[in-house]
């Protein structure tokens, strides 16, 4: 009686997840998460108008887009979940 494991080869490549990287502004505390801006949600700006999210299309890359910050008053602290 044979005793063994089978062997079952996957193709299936797992579905990356970014991991949530926060943008808050220094000057009203408006907390941004970057995963939520993609084509559909392009654009958003802090409620004292210091911190712009938009998003730049990407073409032959492992993103669709990367997301761009701007400020007028003093720059956002920018960081990820643990």
């Amino acid at each position: 009686m044979p005793i063994g494991f089978t062997s079952e080869v996957i193709d299936e490549e797992p579905k990356y997840v970014p991991r949530k990287t926060f943008i808050e502004c220094e000057e009203c505390n408006q907390i941004f998460i970057s995963r939520e801006y993609n084509k559909t949600n392009a654009a958003a700006s802090c409620n004292c108008g210091n911190i712009n999210i938009g998003i730049h299309i990407t073409e032959y890359a492992k993103f669709e887009n990367l997301v761009t910050v701007r400020w007028t008053k003093s720059p956002p602290k920018i960081y990820e979940e643990e």
